[in-house]
């Protein structure tokens, strides 16, 4: 669960630096991490925190970037005096090996504390490196109409859930929903219509143009909604 938390605060910051909205699904979630299969249970989980369509875990951490390393020559240099600048030459070139703790550039065994390896990600702008540099995630930060209309149909949810709390409705009350929308806003209720009566416990629906219907313009999108709702009398 630990790796969970990690992995979600890590997506979910790659997101913010985005500007991606947590509401807006994206495609795609990658993990490359050695423990990876300890997730394989969670990937629900991650998914649904993240707001993605699907998790896909890997384990080597090369699939999504390289190690780089990095010496500290005032620790190594009066440890192995001029043997240091070929050390230096031998870690840029990317000449040097990786055996568990053992890290040889050179012939010459590096000590802890005269190093540091880093993940560095093939791709910066969709990648990144997880607390500890253990592993990486990657998110396709690629928005489809499809997933932009899912997103905006998740805003308008929102606002509708607004709407009942301002009515002091109960959790379980059912509505009569009317939505005025205009263009995309409106397109995208209407593609997911199902999905917004499911979770505003809509028995109708309806989407109308903003200016048929009344009530204070709530932005979603770039763009505003207005709602109107009654609440449906149960059957004593």
């Amino acid at each position: 669960m630990d790796l969970v938390r990690l992995v979600c605060s890590t997506a979910l910051g790659l997101r913010k630096a985005h500007q991606l909205r947590v509401r807006l699904p994206l495609a795609s979630l990658t993990i490359a991490h050695p423990e990876a299969g300890s997730l394989a249970p969670f990937t629900g989980l991650i998914a649904e925190e993240v707001n993605v369509k699907a998790v896909e875990l890997a384990d080597d951490p090369a699939s999504l970037g390289r190690f780089e390393l990095a010496v500290n020559p005032r620790l190594l240099g009066p440890r192995i005096g001029g043997q240091v600048q070929q050390v230096i030459r031998a870690v840029k070139a990317g000449e040097w090996t990786r055996s568990g703790d053992d890290i040889v550039a050179a012939g010459v065994r590096l000590e802890p504390g005269e190093y540091e390896v880093k993940l560095a990600a093939a791709d910066p702008d969709s990648t990144s490196a997880l607390p500890g540099q253990a592993g990486l995630i990657a998110l396709d930060l690629r928005v489809t109409p499809e997933l932009a209309a899912e997103g905006t149909a998740r805003d308008v949810v929102r606002v509708v859930q607004q709407a009942r709390r301002d009515a002091g409705l109960a959790v379980s009350d059912r509505i009569r929903l009317t939505i005025g929308a205009d263009g995309a806003v409106a397109d995208a209720v209407q593609a997911h219509a199902g999905f917004v009566a499911a979770e505003t416990l809509a028995v109708d629906l309806a989407v109308r143009p903003s200016a048929e219907v009344a009530g204070d313009p709530q932005p979603v999108a770039d763009a505003t909604v207005s709602v109107a709702l009654a609440r449906v009398p149960t059957l004593s």
